[in-house]
């Protein structure tokens, strides 16, 4: 069996293709010119990897000059984890990268007559502004977005699910929680997502300690509110899990790959706020307009406000029957761990 894969680079994208290569007799990697040099670096020692040069907003995928047509009569699995990842991105990059790349790389794997899987990573996002359960079998709602990747994801596993193949090929998509770090680590490359609070008040140790002097902190959150986050490493079993050990005969099936027991948004603030030596309580507002100029003086985009009052639930019927099996994610387990670096950092800078 040999699969090609999208986004190696990328956090997730390494610790999928670690442990993914024992499972599959070679995997190509689909890399950019422009990252080519950083994938040798990273995956020079693995003998069963290939790099293979080529753009997914191109067409034809794979850069001419190369074996074209033997990668493609190779290929039995794709997985395609690449995207444009940035809730303050612009649409037409979202769009671009998200949309258009998908759809070329489904037109490719038309072309490939062995294969027979294609799996997806997608996003809880598409759940946009949906409130109640959102299910895995479902897409649609109605909901709106309150920023470009989500709205571009939501179109892009559109067409993963309607696309017509000339023959049967299996669907498996994998609606991922809010990634964090490394449950055992706390690793994590980049500020994002929950992590904009703590990132923003190590770095403006003035405001800190202005806020210090206060007996709570104003901030726009639904206090019961379910954070739906999953440590990169957990996310990466289980995805690989529905990868490795899928016996179902069901052309399309989605997964929500979320924690089994989640933090409420109150819960997580407040860890926040002790991992950088904060003293105060965290005070939730209501969803008023007032909520855009607390977020903005945070350091928050604003884009993030809609999962801060989100009153979505995942069903997770299909997770919890093929994927999760004994193994939890539990916040209360791994906690400790995601805010190891901050704590560290906190100290570093004199603050603790």
């Amino acid at each position: 069996m040999k699969a090609l894969l999208t986004g190696s680079t990328g956090f997730l994208g390494g610790y999928i293709l670690r442990d993914l290569i024992d499972h599959f007799d070679h995997i190509y990697l689909l890399i950019r010119k422009q990252s080519l040099e950083k994938a040798k670096r990273i995956f020079s020692n693995e003998k069963k990897v290939s790099f293979i040069v080529g753009d997914l907003l191109n067409m034809d995928v794979i850069e001419d000059g190369q074996e074209y047509q033997d990668i493609k009569k190779e290929i039995n699995s794709i997985i395609h984890i690449a995207a444009y990842y940035d809730i303050e991105g612009n649409l037409s990059e979202c769009y671009s990268h998200n949309v258009i790349g998908t759809q070329n790389l489904l037109y490719f794997a038309g072309l490939c007559p062995n294969i027979d899987a294609f799996h997806y990573i997608s996003t809880i996002a598409v759940s946009g502004s949906h409130s109640g359960i959102y299910y895995e079998s479902v897409l649609d709602e109605g909901q709106s977005f309150s920023n470009s990747y989500a709205e571009t994801k939501y179109f892009a596993e559109f067409q993963v699910q309607n696309w017509e193949f000339k023959k049967p090929i299996k669907r498996r998509i994998y609606r991922l929680g809010v990634i964090i770090g490394d449950s055992k680590t706390g690793y994590i490359p980049k500020v994002d997502g929950p992590y904009y609070f703590t990132e923003f008040l190590l770095q403006n140790k003035d405001k800190k300690e202005v806020l210090n002097s206060l007996p709570f902190i104003p901030i726009p959150y639904k206090k019961d509110g379910l954070l739906p986050i999953i440590p990169v490493d957990h996310a990466n079993f289980f995805v690989v899990q529905g990868i490795t050990n899928d016996q179902d005969d069901l052309l399309l099936k989605t997964y929500h790959v979320v924690g089994t027991n989640l933090p409420t948004i109150d819960e997580f603030i407040k860890d926040c706020f002790k991992a950088v030596g904060l003293k105060p309580k965290p005070l939730p507002l209501p969803n008023t307009k007032i909520g855009p100029h607390v977020v903005e003086f945070l350091g928050i985009p604003r884009e993030l406000l809609l999962y801060m009052y989100s009153e979505c639930i995942y069903d997770q019927k299909n997770f919890n029957r093929d994927l999760r099996g004994e193994t939890k994610s539990d916040y209360k387990e791994y906690k400790e761990n995601i805010f190891k670096p901050i704590r560290e950092k906190a100290l570093e800078g004199g603050d603790g």
